[in-house]
């Protein structure tokens, strides 16, 4: 359970960083096209870029809350919800285990957590995680990679523009 913590975790950060690239390189895109067609003095370029690092550190911070939010009772959720056979053991053990003395725990609480332990011995939790979920998200950063290679490559313009957005002479 706590793996599959850490895979949702890690999720959650790559999902988190895809999209703020993808947001990030649309900001910058707009901003170019427009000092491309009319130039825009340095503190304007300055500005867009503080904006973009708000945009960063509220992405940083929404990460942050979910991250906080993800605890093992939501990873015994998630797991719960992708492998039906389970029941609700695994938050019912989690609930019950963390209650009173761990010293001497009820019998029936110990019988739960065996129980449950049991099964999910016998589960694989590898397809928790939708990893697949992000190919949308990926496709759309190569292209924009491939995109942007071609552009620098191609057109000097392209790289004129990205200096200046980054406020280079």
């Amino acid at each position: 359970l706590l793996r599959t913590r850490q895979r949702l975790n890690q999720f959650e950060l790559v999902s988190t960083l895809a999209q703020f690239a993808i947001q990030a390189f649309f900001v910058l895109l707009l901003v170019g096209w427009v000092d491309y067609l009319w130039p825009m003095p340095t503190i304007i370029r300055a500005l867009m870029l503080l904006g973009l690092a708000a945009l960063a550190i509220s992405r940083a911070m929404q990460h942050h809350r979910r991250q906080g939010k993800l605890s093992a009772l939501a990873a015994a959720c998630a797991v719960e919800q992708a492998h039906p056979e389970l029941g609700q053991r695994l938050r019912t053990a989690y609930q019950f285990g963390g209650l009173g003395d761990r010293s001497d725990p009820p019998k029936l609480v110990n019988a739960l957590m065996e129980d449950a332990n049991r099964r999910a011995q016998q589960t694989d939790f590898g397809d928790t995680v939708k990893w697949r979920s992000l190919i949308p998200r990926a496709a759309t950063l190569g292209v924009i990679l491939v995109l942007a290679l071609v552009l620098f490559s191609f057109w000097g313009e392209t790289r004129t523009t990205f200096a200046r957005l980054f406020l280079l002479p």
